[in-house]
């Protein structure tokens, strides 16, 4: 399934963890609405964000700003989620 959670209010955590120093992890993130409560495969997208973080030997972590991001990168995903879920739908409009 691709989804990380869903229902009534899905709420996304994620913590990556590396013991590597030097790292920089960028995440895009997308929130879909399935237009009948997920009785059928398809996906739409409502919106977008990337985050992450940084680290780097002798110093702090650092936060990246989160950044909302358009529908041209849903549709940069579209042929990953594609591959990996050809029995699901993913429309290629959205962000309303």
């Amino acid at each position: 399934m691709p989804f990380v959670s869903f229902g009534a209010q899905p709420t996304l955590f994620d913590a990556p963890a590396s013991t590597e120093s030097d790292v920089r992890f960028v995440a895009d993130s997308f929130l879909t609405a399935s237009p009948d409560a997920v009785l059928s495969r398809r996906s739409r997208p409502c919106a977008g964000l990337r985050w992450g973080y940084a680290t780097r030997a002798g110093d702090d972590p650092e936060l990246l700003s989160p950044s909302l991001l358009g529908i041209e990168h849903w549709r940069e995903a579209l042929p990953t989620l594609e591959e990996q879920f050809p029995e699901w739908s993913f429309e290629s409009e959205g962000f309303d």
